[in-house]
C-alpha cells in the first residue's frame, strides 16, 4: 500500500491540508477557489473528493507524481487510488502528445497557472 499519499477519508478528513494548498493555489492564480468553504473545511475536501468533475494534482518531482485523483478522475481513468498515486503524470497523456503536454507544464512553472488547455488523456484500459 501507498503510505506516502493516503486515499482521503473520514479518519484523514479527506486530505484536507492538500485541498486547501490546491484552493489557495487556485485563488492566488485565479482569484477563485475551488469550492465555496463550508464551516467544516473536511466537508469542503469530501465535496471535492465525490464532485462531478475530475481532479488530479502531481508533485514537483523532476518526474512529477500524481499526488491526488479525485473519486471522478479515478473512474474516468479506470484507476484505483493506489494506481494514480504511483503513476508519473507523463504517463496520463497520450505517447503522442507528451512533448506539448511538456510545453503547456512550461507554461504552468513560468505563469503559475494555464486556463486553456485541452487534451487526451489516458485511462488505464487505453
Amino acid at each position: 500500500m501507498n503510505n506516502r499519499f493516503p486515499e482521503p477519508c473520514d479518519a484523514n478528513r479527506f486530505l484536507v491540508d492538500h485541498i486547501r494548498l490546491l484552493s489557495d493555489s487556485l485563488n492566488h492564480w485565479c482569484g477563485c477557489g475551488l469550492i465555496e468553504d463550508d464551516t467544516d473545511s473536511a466537508i469542503t475536501a469530501r465535496k471535492l473528493y465525490f464532485a462531478s468533475f475530475a481532479l488530479l494534482s502531481h508533485g514537483t518531482e523532476a518526474d512529477p507524481v500524481i499526488n491526488y485523483a479525485n473519486h471522478r478522475a479515478q473512474e474516468l481513468f479506470e484507476m484505483d487510488w493506489h494506481a494514480f498515486t504511483t503513476l508519473p503524470s507523463r504517463l496520463s497523456a497520450e505517447v503522442t502528445v507528451r512533448t506539448e503536454r511538456e510545453a503547456l507544464l512550461k507554461r504552468v512553472t513560468e505563469n503559475g497557472y494555464i486556463d486553456d488547455y485541452c487534451g487526451i488523456r489516458v485511462s488505464s484500459t487505453g
